[in-house]
């Protein structure tokens, strides 16, 4: 029976659990909070810069989390730990299509170009994300933190003779807990919503994995109605900024990670303002608790799912989704000590029959033969490195073939002499996307004005030419929108050379986009 200690914090507390691992029965046996006084709990990444601002926070840190397990009985204990978002940066990539073994690598090579603070020597770890429905490509979701906070944590840890064995972002062990307690009762995408004091876990699940996850503050009043508000306008925030990443799959239920006063508020507002499902999840329900424990949890329950979310996975299979102290690497290459051995047996037969048969005067070609050996050994070595050099440089030359310059297509889109101006027409957004055999498209979702709507077909005439053709999904009223009543989805495809846009342009010119059919007055 192992005893286990989780760990994590936030910007009010730092929380420990302490429990027993039989099998994959997990028994909690403690649950603690201690006050951060310092408020050094949001401990962000940050550049090489910044190391003395860092190393100043690592330091408060370290001493907050040594001061809690010094109320623990932590000697010689493993200690799980639960890294909160904002301590983390985390982005999805997209990548050329890649295989298994060498997405490690890619994914790593791609990061240090795209992630704002990431140094050559911090821990990545990622999961593979659904691939693109446009171009095909792959898509990850990656993340690291900095090796200051690393070093932070193991010092608390080594300071009281324990040891940090996981390194788990707190989302991703909230939402394994959530699928434990409701397996198939979820549907296929999903938000956890889990409340921690002056701040929330907003994470949204699909397929049951961690598709987009934010940290929200909340009010510090302590009235539920005005934090019930604010919660309520950060779902609808979360909500559509997770349409990106969820491939325009629609969240289906709210899943409520507690009971409270706040929570119950909460379940009513969603209800009537969203019109979505919910559900709760009592974290301490999911576990066997000690004698102690089950007579007097703490005031704030709810606050230890990641914890336990946590404890259920090291007993399940000890596998962890993200641990950072054991991000994922591309596979070790094959040993070569076989071979080597083998070369070798050959090569001392050659000697010993060599000095029997010839004697003397033929001992000193077996030496000139090893060296030879050796020096071809070497040389096959790396030419199989420079041939896998090469063929990731032909993977890489083909995705970026396909490269458009984007800022190119903004400029061309901000000509108003091309594209109407905000007088006649807003964009909320814009999805650019490139395909990996060239060309690519930029979808618009627009908001129009009564008049511009009348005549919107000649109006956008101007931005097909022989490499961009446009289409469009139809207009939708929008009785909301005084100013701009009708919304429409402007879709403008970019042609990988002149020729392919020539032949698809004649069959969009030949055919008609829903914006120049006859419209109705009718608004939905």
């Amino acid at each position: 029976m192992a005893q286990i200690l989780a760990l994590e914090w936030d910007t009010d507390e730092i929380r420990i659990l302490s429990a027993n691992l039989r099998g994959t029965d997990v028994t909690v046996e403690s649950a603690h909070s201690f006050p951060l006084e310092n408020q050094d709990g949001d401990l962000v990444i940050g550049s090489d810069s910044d190391s003395e601002a860092n190393d100043s926070a690592s330091g408060s840190l370290r001493e907050s989390l040594a001061a809690a397990l010094e109320q623990q009985d932590a000697a010689r204990a493993n200690v799980l730990v639960a890294v909160p978002r904002s301590s983390a940066e985390v982005r999805v990539l997209q990548l050329p299509p890649t295989p298994e073994d060498e997405l490690p690598d890619m994914v790593r090579m791609q990061a240090l170009r795209q992630f704002s603070t990431m140094g050559a020597n911090w821990p990545l770890d990622f999961i593979r994300l659904e691939s693109s429905s446009a171009d095909e490509s792959d898509r990850v979701l990656a993340t690291t933190i900095s090796p200051q906070l690393i070093g932070s944590i193991e010092g608390a840890c080594n300071s009281h003779q324990a040891t940090a064995t996981r390194l788990v972002l707190r989302p991703f062990a909230s939402g394994s807990l959530t699928q434990r307690a409701l397996g198939s009762q979820l549907p296929n995408c999903y938000m956890v919503v889990e409340l921690l004091g002056n701040e929330a876990d907003l994470t949204v699940m699909l397929d049951n994995q961690v598709a987009f996850m934010r940290t929200i503050r909340l009010p510090g009043e302590a009235d539920v109605t005005v934090q019930s508000r604010a919660i309520m306008g950060e779902l609808r925030r979360t909500i559509a900024a997770a349409q990106n990443q969820t491939q325009g799959t629609s969240i289906e239920q709210i899943v409520l990670c507690g009971d409270s006063e706040l929570h119950q508020k909460l379940q009513n507002a969603i209800s009537q303002d969203l019109s979505l499902d919910t559900t709760t999840v009592q974290p301490f329900e999911q576990v066997s608790l000690g004698r102690k424990l089950a007579s007097n949890l703490p005031a704030n329950a709810e606050r230890f799912t990641a914890l336990l979310g946590m404890l259920k996975d090291e007993a399940d299979s000890g596998a962890h989704v993200i641990d950072f102290l054991s991000p994922r690497k591309a596979p070790e290459p094959p040993s070569n000590l076989r071979r080597n051995v083998t070369y070798a047996g050959v090569a001392a037969a050659i000697m010993v029959m060599a000095v029997c048969a010839w004697g003397f005067q033929l001992s000193s070609l077996s030496g000139t033969i090893e060296e030879l050996e050796a020096q071809s050994a070497s040389k096959d070595r790396v030419v199989k490195e420079a041939a896998a050099v090469a063929a990731r440089l032909i993977e890489i030359e083909k995705f970026t073939q396909g490269q458009i310059v984007w800022l190119d297509e903004l400029a061309r889109l901000s000509d108003t002499a091309k594209f109407p101006g905000p007088e006649k027409a807003i964009a909320d957004s814009l999805l650019m996307t490139s395909k990996a055999t060239g060309g690519g498209s930029v979808v618009m979702p627009l908001h129009i004005t009564e008049k511009a709507s009348n005549n919107w077909g000649p109006t956008i005439t101007p931005l097909r030419d022989d490499t961009h053709g446009i289409q469009d999904r139809g207009f939708k009223g929008d009785p909301r929108n005084r100013d701009y009543p009708w919304s429409l989805t402007q879709v403008v495809t970019i042609a990988a050379d002149p020729a392919t846009q020539k032949k698809t342009g004649s069959r969009q010119r030949s055919s008609r986009s829903p914006s120049s059919q006859p419209r109705g007055r009718t608004r939905n």
